[in-house]
């Protein structure tokens, strides 16, 4: 037997300018559609068409029986992924015809007895407080709980005190307090982070200025002690024994080191190497050193360098006693990295300073931005760098990150 090919010669496809539609192919939302049953019980049937779109006639099916009647859903006869057709095959020519039909759901239209509950008959209902909540609900427990619950409210009771006692007892202790003669509280004093800047500078030189952190005594102080300590420590060994007795930082040693090795005038280094050194050796003091102040500082430091260190970067909560915040901390920090950069040509080690300081790599990367720096990454000598350089780097404190969503 050879096989039949199937030859279509016509496909009727409805729509809203001719106004016909195709077959209707009802089926029930309990049951599928029995022809013959649904000719013996219909009493009334009506079809009508709203055309919301072109193709789709948006058909209402309406059926009545002696005891129900169904109607279609509003979306029960358009699908928007396929249609149906309908295959109409005249045996004489054996081609076949395709009518598009429409396929609804019928629905029975239930009229629900109206309820009889005068509770749910009532237009406006009385919503309770709190208050008398706890009230009925305290009613409750007395008459028919249990003991422990009725204890609970009689403690409950005896611990309850009078508003207007309340009231009384305020006005008779604070009667005769005037307005006047209150004291307002004390505003916290605001931490100057970074040293004084140039936001408007034109070149990288001009963003941080030595006169702005040293006044010309001081740096007068610090140029003479620097000499001093340059005639101490004559060599690298010399530093190195230094820093092995706590008196210097690694980078304390790399900037003296320099001065060292430096033809001609020293100039300014040696002073910012002292003072660098000093605000250094605070940072790293316990609580227990904090309280010797001056005498715990490096020995070649002129006193009022050490004045102004402990003054600048710790807090005095009493005679002798001393703390440093955390935001002094990072105070400390930001003017560490300021003065290496000046020492260094605007471009400082991160080692040096993770070596001299105690500071978390990531709480670095802020107190950086901070200072206007950027992080310089060398893949080649696998090494870091903090580099001032134009435009400054923007730090917003306020920022607070997205929390990230945990992967299952």
């Amino acid at each position: 037997m050879g096989k039949r090919h199937l030859v279509i010669e016509d496909v009727t496809l409805q729509n809203k300018g001719s106004g016909k539609i195709g077959p209707i192919l009802p089926s029930f939302q309990h049951a599928p559609c029995d022809h013959l049953s649904l000719t013996d019980s219909t009493r009334e049937c009506s079809v009508s068409a709203h055309w919301p779109g072109q193709g789709d006639p948006g058909l209402e099916v309406r059926i009545s029986t002696d005891h129900m009647t169904y109607i279609s859903g509003t979306n029960s006869t358009t699908n928007q992924y396929y249609n149906t057709f309908v295959a109409l095959r005249d045996k004489t020519t054996g081609k076949t015809r395709l009518l598009q039909a429409n396929e609804t759901i019928l629905s029975p239209k239930i009229n629900y007895p109206t309820t009889k509950n005068p509770l749910l008959l009532q237009e406006k209902v009385e919503t309770k407080t709190f208050a008398e909540k706890m009230e009925a609900s305290k009613h409750l427990i007395k008459s028919f709980g249990q003991a422990k619950g009725q204890r609970f409210y009689d403690q409950q009771d005896r611990m309850r005190v009078d508003d207007t006692q309340v009231e009384e007892k305020v006005l008779k202790a604070a009667g005769a307090v005037t307005e006047d003669r209150l004291v307002a509280a004390p505003e916290a004093e605001t931490v100057q982070m970074v040293p004084t800047r140039n936001n408007e500078a034109g070149r990288r030189d001009q963003v941080y200025l030595l006169e702005d952190i040293l006044n010309k005594a001081e740096l007068k102080h610090l140029t003479e002690a620097g000499e001093s300590v340059l005639q101490d420590f004559k060599t690298l060994a010399d530093l190195k024994e230094a820093q092995k007795n706590r008196e210097l930082s690694a980078l304390g040693v790399e900037l003296l080191n320099k001065c060292i090795n430096m033809e001609g005038e020293v100039g300014n280094l040696a002073a910012i190497a002292l003072y660098l050194e000093g605000i250094i050796k605070l940072s790293r003091m316990r609580q227990g050193e904090m309280k010797k102040g001056e005498r715990n500082l490096q020995k070649f430091l002129p006193l009022s360098i050490k004045k102004k260190i402990l003054s600048n970067f710790s807090l005095c909560t009493g005679t002798s006693n001393r703390i440093v915040t955390p935001e002094l901390t990072d105070k400390t920090i930001c003017h560490v990295i300021v003065l290496g950069l000046l020492a260094n040509n605007y471009k400082l080690d991160t080692s040096l300073l993770t070596e001299s300081v105690r500071v978390r790599p990531d709480h670095m990367k802020k107190l950086v931005a901070m200072v206007g720096a950027h992080l310089s990454n060398d893949s080649v000598n696998q090494t870091q760098h903090i580099v001032l350089k134009l435009p400054l780097a923007n730090f917003n404190v306020n920022y607070v990150g997205k929390k990230k969503n945990k992967k299952n």
